[in-house]
This record gives C-alpha cells, sequence and structure tokens, in this order.
C-alpha cells in the first residue's frame, strides 16, 4: 500500500494541459521529465521502466552549450595579450569558430534543445521540475521519478 503525504497531492494538477492528449498504447505512460540538472535535478530512482516510455529534458543544456561554445572560442585566443590585441583575436577566433564543423555541430545542438524547450512551452511548463504523464497530468517540484510515479498511479490510474 502506498502512502502519501499531503505534499504530495497538492503536487498533482488534475486539470488536463492545453495539448490534446495522445492516445497511450495499451497500458503505455508517456513521461516527459523537465528538469535542471545542475539547479533542480530529478533522479531517475526507479526500478522498472516497464510500461513507461521516459523521455527527460535537461533546462541546463542551453547554459552548458553556451559555456561549451565560450571555451571553445577563448581556446583560440592566446594569453597575455593587451586589450586591444585581445580584441582584434577574439573578432579573429568568432569568425575562425563561425566557420569550423564544430559551430556546426552547436547549431544542431542548439536547434534541438530548442525543440525540447518548445514541448515546455506548449505544456504551459512555468517551472522545473516538471513530469508530465500522457500529456494530461503535470506534477511540479518532485526529484524523485519513483515518487511522481507513484502519486500519478494513485491518483490518475492504477497499476
Amino acid at each position: 500500500m502506498i502512502k502519501h503525504r499531503m505534499s504530495d497531492f497538492a503536487k498533482l494538477v488534475v486539470a488536463p494541459l492545453v495539448l490534446a492528449s495522445a492516445v497511450a498504447q495499451a497500458d503505455q505512460v508517456s513521461v516527459l521529465v523537465f528538469h535542471d540538472s545542475e539547479r533542480a535535478p530529478v533522479v531517475d530512482d526507479l526500478y522498472s521502466h516497464q510500461n513507461l516510455s521516459i523521455h527527460f529534458i535537461d533546462l541546463a543544456k542551453g547554459r552548458q552549450l553556451s559555456e561549451r561554445m565560450t571555451e571553445q572560442v577563448n581556446s583560440r585566443i592566446p594569453e597575455n595579450l593587451s586589450q586591444a590585441e585581445a580584441e582584434a583575436y577574439l573578432q579573429q577566433a568568432y569568425q575562425g569558430f563561425a566557420n569550423s564543423s564544430e559551430m556546426q555541430d552547436h547549431m544542431n545542438a542548439y536547434r534541438q534543445f530548442g525543440s525540447e524547450v518548445m514541448l515546455g512551452v506548449e505544456h504551459q511548463i512555468g517551472r522545473a521540475p516538471a513530469i508530465i504523464f500522457n500529456e494530461q497530468y503535470v506534477i511540479y517540484g518532485d526529484a524523485s521519478l519513483a515518487s511522481a510515479v507513484r502519486t500519478y498511479w494513485a491518483e490518475v490510474g492504477t497499476r
């Protein structure tokens, strides 16, 4: 028997989200996990993913991509330069980076991240962590996937 604290019930929003529900296959439950691995992580602590289709969207990815790009540009600039020399090298470094295959990799990663962020916008997710079940129900603030799944099954479905 699963026991829940009142805070678990308060986290479950049972009103349907704006997007129409996708019809789930048999007992298959789709789970979208919006979290920030650096600031508000959700732990995948489930023993089994049976009957669950889980997709994690890490909102820290945008910051990480920007930091990585800055590091790659800065690595093209020699150390111990005057301000004027550093500015000239910086412009060259950006131009060199813009024409590199590394830049194409970054652009592809940013496009993928943008698509994932748009899922959050479409589902009207205002904060993280947020765990969406079957595009209908959302649990905010739970850092444990296992806890969120138990809350979902207790409130919405039977297992």
